[in-house]
């Protein structure tokens, strides 16, 4: 498989190997253009017939519904695995795919604060890919949730929503389900309630203090080579 990458939807609908690709994987929630109106204008204004498979965090009814009236193909909900993916690629380009995943058994990590058998589930048994994985959130999720904090206190609720609906699937992913409420909460709240916004600050400061904890637990369980 060939994978061209687009940042947002305005490159994808510029992106100069658009004529060459079979699929398109349309990320929901982008900056600048995001999926629906990258769908409308390759259906509409390109009249691209490619099929699209959507890639979204919101189970919501409404939300599929759109995502077919705008011409995509299928849709896929995160965090997604590996066999869900290939099926959906597959499916949609008429293809025969199997996927064969690693029958390594693996020590189950068990943890009061995450959950790692997603993630395990998505290594296929590489230790090497559970390190990248865990590292990635160690180096960058503290940051995103200090940026998060920012955001609610200098009163850029738009930013604040946009920071937690970035690293919901990675909570999810890690199995941190303590946090699962706040996230929700802090993606999805009314800024015109100041009840909604006073429950924020216990989500924010709940996130700060676990998701440090799961940092320095993650820190010492990484698989070691």
């Amino acid at each position: 498989i060939t994978v061209f990458a687009a940042k947002n939807g305005i490159e994808a609908i510029n992106h100069p190997n658009l004529n060459e690709v079979d699929l398109i994987l349309m990320d929901l929630q982008m900056p600048e253009m995001d999926g629906f109106a990258a769908t409308a204008y390759l259906r509409k204004t390109l009249n691209v017939k490619i099929p699209i498979i959507a890639l979204t965090a919101n189970a919501l009814k409404t939300e599929i519904e759109r995502c077919f009236e705008l011409g995509m193909n299928d849709y896929v909900l995160k965090p997604y695995n590996e066999a869900q993916l290939i099926d959906a690629i597959s499916k949609n380009l008429n293809l025969n795919a199997e996927v064969k995943l690693s029958e390594k058994v693996e020590p189950k990590i068990q943890s009061e604060l995450f959950n790692l058998d997603m993630l395990k589930k998505l290594s296929a048994g590489s230790d090497e890919f559970m390190n990248k994985i865990i590292g990635l959130f160690i180096d960058q999720i503290p940051d995103s949730v200090k940026d998060l904090k920012a955001a609610f206190e200098a009163g850029d609720y738009e930013q604040t929503k946009a920071i937690a609906h970035k690293i919901k699937a990675t909570y999810v992913q890690f199995g941190i389900k303590i946090l699962e409420q706040d996230i929700f909460h802090l993606n999805y709240f009314d800024t015109n309630s100041a009840a909604d916004i006073e429950k924020c600050k216990t989500a924010v400061q709940n996130l700060l203090v676990i998701t440090k904890e799961v940092v320095e637990e993650l820190d010492t369980i990484m698989v070691k080579n």
